[in-house]
């Protein structure tokens, strides 16, 4: 709110500066396509905020939680039909903690692993995620079975 305010502050400024001047319409159109236009830029700041961390995250609380719908929104592809699977069978939760998450970026894919105790047992999983529409979305996730103690 105080930035909106600072905004319009240095507006009517400049405007009150240029208002004697024959272009002085073209700043009333710019303010007038900032005001118009105000939460466009933050919007597209936010999706940006959606890491593929997060999306990692909140799959795997939502199988763990029994929130089966949600995490199949977070996800396309292979991961999406193993996710209506688990659905099927009844989506059951289960007990679980996330201890680490860590991912590797590429453009527009990326490779996270995710050390979870799940039951009582380490467990490694990892995770291929690609962006669609500007979302990370979980593609394709595994069990690291060798890494399971």
């Amino acid at each position: 709110m105080k930035l909106k305010l600072l905004i319009f502050s240095l507006a009517g400024l400049f405007l009150i500066g240029c208002s004697s001047h024959p272009s002085a319409v073209y700043p009333l159109q710019l303010i007038g396509q900032i005001v118009t236009n105000w939460d466009a830029p933050f919007s597209a700041i936010q999706e940006w905020k959606i890491s593929p961390e997060s999306t990692v995250r909140t799959f795997v609380e939502s199988l763990a939680t029994s929130e089966c719908e949600r995490a199949k929104e977070c996800s396309t592809g292979d991961a999406k039909r193993e996710v209506q699977a688990i659905i099927d069978a009844g989506c059951d939760p289960y007990e679980s903690s996330i201890m680490s998450i860590s991912c590797e970026m590429q453009e527009k894919t990326c490779r996270c692993t995710c050390a979870e105790k799940k039951y009582g047992l380490n467990t490694l999983y990892y995770y291929d995620l690609v962006l669609v529409k500007k979302k990370w979305k979980i593609e394709y996730f595994e069990k690291d079975y060798k890494q399971t103690n």
